[in-house]
């Protein structure tokens, strides 16, 4: 979002601080070197319970502590009577930098900022407003230089930071936005001081239990969640939302000095609450009775990248499914070819499938999980592999970027997961490649609002990304159909390459929006299907000529499932195959043969049988994987098998080609010859296959680069 923020401001006269509010420190004894809880209490008893008392009567301290004790005790009134924050920080431990606060309001910078959500890696400072020495001001963002400087100066000016869950939220976001500004020298974060007096929840919910009100005007309903949606608004041209979000910011700002003495007071015994509050229409109308907001330039409220952006050489048919735990609730359900988008709600498994196998998709997208964590072996708590967690590797690199998202196996989506599972299993086999998206993610990451914080704001999102067509945009479509469009937009950025894959191999991952394109090894895989003596190791080593490596999926089922004493022939191989496909493994001997592929710049993958192959490379490598599919006739293919044994026993022979054209690991061939992006005919010259071989592999290679 573009644009540079301006900057308001409020001038107060406040009267100087007085001199009680020093007990908060002065009150301290522990403050001092050598006065453990014990010599306090004991002087306590003796009727000193202020620092001060004890400089002017030294000699109450045993002489062991004496000199050190009454010479921090000077430095600390020192600083206190000069005002000198920044030195009292460095004095006095940081879980009591309130005191400090408390003790030099006038000199303390209390601040509170608004984002687009609650992401610091990927979400956006929206407002920071500041209040010190009674004066308001709000930067509005993305901060410009000149906003960035004259924030910079007043936290130099103001070393001390007064924040509501600042230290996890504010000072954090700052930091990840504006790496540039200084670091204060001291933070109080009520929110840790109201735990101490027994209070917990938000600042809201602070204020109705200390009973300190608001100068709420016309906002008396809005919370900390509606502030983004302020935001998506007023970049939209809504100018009256931004001052609402203004508003809204200026409250909680200004009622943070409230709160900061009252807690205070409850702490140390007496009322500290001598200061006047800011007044926000004394602000909004300025010493000389105008308005002194300024309505800002308009921002661009487009994603961060848009679909032009990703630079699709083909309109990509991407089904997005945003499932639900149960048929008896309907999923949301879209399709985006190219721009042009559609929706649905779907509810049993059935129709998901013939609705999504009838779209004949490029790409599957899921927003459920698609994998257990690592050593499970079934949703349920009654897993006796239980102890392996609930929580996948993905979801904790979500949770360290700031992003909300559910356990895998939590129980209240065990459901889905094993819902999910089933669903991406079952389009597998049918050569569908799926992955598995987040939509949630990907909104935080391309800077759209979530649907929490408004459905309109992120319909309008997904019109700036340029999605249109179909009812979606006019009508009252539901969450769940705009989540399986955002689903949709992960897989576009898959095909795009422009995707970061989180969690790990052994999990699966999932699939999160990149802003820039993913560095590959890999420039080109062929896989290549046919019939018994079709032409496929002729392919292969037609190509092996151009610079590929050729890996075989024989091979790699060899090293899976026999030892190196087992005597190897077609038949053997075949059998090990047939295992591999009945108990279940298919998918694991693609990903298999995708590890060894992944070593190489180009690689042939000679064998491919089945369409659940299919799928997991097209996942794997995206369009980087070409399928090949190379028929002949059954007459041609026969004789060409008989050549290549030889003439002995031809009876005999000829019952092994049946055989083989028959196997179960032959049972695919022809599916894959509809999904495959080339069929090449080997009825003719070796010379023209080689030419048709070579055209459609360069073509391919041209495209990915």
């Amino acid at each position: 979002m573009g644009g540079q923020g301006e900057l308001f401001e409020l001038t107060q006269d406040r009267e100087r601080v007085t001199f009680d509010r020093y007990s908060s420190l002065t009150r301290q004894m522990s403050l001092l070197p050598g006065l453990g809880p014990t010599l306090s209490t004991r002087l306590k008893a003796a009727g000193f319970t202020d620092i001060r008392e004890l400089v002017a009567d030294a000699d109450v301290l045993p002489r062991g502590v004496r000199h050190l004790a009454v010479d921090r005790a000077r430095d600390l009134l020192e600083k206190l009577e000069s005002a000198d924050v920044k030195g009292l920080c460095e004095l006095v431990p940081k879980s009591d930098h309130w005191r400090v606060a408390a003790a030099l309001p006038h000199r303390s910078l209390f601040l509170d900022i608004e984002t687009t959500g609650l992401s610091h890696a990927y979400h956006e400072v929206t407002l920071v407003g500041t209040l010190a020495n009674g004066q308001f001001r709000v930067a509005v963002g993305p901060l410009g230089a000149k906003q960035l400087a004259e924030l910079a100066e007043r936290f130099v000016e103001y070393p001390l930071l007064v924040t509501f869950n600042g230290i996890r939220f504010d000072a954090r976001f700052l930091r990840a936005n504006y790496p540039s500004l200084p670091v204060p020298h001291g933070h109080a974060d009520l929110m840790y001081l109201a735990r101490r007096v027994g209070l917990a929840g938000r600042l809201k919910d602070l204020e109705r239990t200390l009973s300190i009100g608001r100068d709420s005007g016309d906002l008396p309903d809005l919370t900390g969640s509606d502030a983004p949606a302020l935001w998506y608004r007023y970049i939209r041209g809504d100018a009256d939302s931004l001052e609402r979000l203004v508003h809204y910011n200026f409250q909680d700002v200004a009622n943070l000095a409230q709160v900061l003495d009252v807690l205070a007071g409850k702490l140390l015994g007496h009322d500290l609450r001598q200061e006047p509050r800011p007044s926000y229409s004394a602000w909004r109308s300025g010493p000389d009775g105008r308005s002194t907001f300024a309505t800002l330039p308009a921002v661009s409220g487009a994603p961060r990248v848009t679909l032009p952006q990703l630079e699709l050489k083909e309109p990509y048919v991407v089904v997005g499914i945003d499932l639900t735990g149960s048929e008896s609730r309907p999923s949301g359900w879209a399709m985006l070819k190219g721009a042009s988008a559609t929706t649905a709600r779907v509810a049993s498994d059935e129709e998901l499938i013939l609705r999504t196998l009838g779209a004949r998709p490029d790409l599957v997208s899921i927003d459920a999980p698609l994998s257990l964590p690592a050593g499970r072996t079934g949703v349920l708590d009654s897993d006796p592999e239980r102890s392996r967690g609930i929580v996948r590797v993905a979801e904790r690199v979500l949770w360290s970027r700031g992003v909300s998202a559910y356990p895998a196996l939590i129980k209240s989506m065990q459901q889905l997961t094993a819902r999910g599972i089933a669903l991406a299993s079952t389009l597998r086999r049918q050569g569908v490649p799926v992955i598995e998206s987040y939509p949630g993610a990907l909104q935080d990451i391309l800077g759209m609002p979530r649907k929490g914080v408004s459905l309109e704001e992120l319909k309008w999102s997904l019109s700036a990304y340029g999605l249109n067509g179909g009812d979606w945009q006019a009508s009252a479509v539901t969450h769940d159909e705009v989540d399986a469009m955002s689903s949709a937009i992960a897989g576009q950025f898959f095909l795009a390459g422009r995707f970061e894959a989180i969690g790990s191999r052994e999990e699966n991952f999932m699939i999160i929006p990149s802003m820039v394109k993913r560095d590959s090894s890999v420039e080109l895989v062929v896989g290549v299907s046919g019939r018994t003596a079709a032409g496929k190791s002729t392919v292969a080593q037609m190509l092996e000529s151009a610079g590929f490596l050729t890996i075989s999926m024989s091979a790699v089922v060899r090293s899976m499932m026999l030892t190196a004493s087992e005597p190897i022939d077609r038949s053997r191989l075949q059998e090990a195959g047939e295992r591999i496909r009945s108990d279940g493994r298919q998918r694991e001997l693609s990903l298999e043969t995708s590890r060894v592929v992944m070593r190489h710049k180009r690689a042939v993958i000679d064998g491919v049988r089945f369409l659940e192959d299919f799928a997991t490379f097209k996942e794997e490598f995206g369009l980087r994987y070409l399928h090949i599919h190379v028929e002949a006739d059954h007459l041609v293919r026969r004789r060409r098998f008989l050549d290549r044994i030889g003439e002995r026993g031809q009876t005999r022979l000829s019952q092994s080609f049946e055989r083989a054209n028959a196997s179960s690991t032959e049972s695919e061939a022809n599916l894959l010859e509809q999904v495959a992006h080339v069929v090449l005919s080997n009825n003719g010259t070796l010379e023209d296959l080689r030419r048709s071989v070579l055209g459609v592999v360069g073509k391919r290679v041209t495209e990915c680069q």
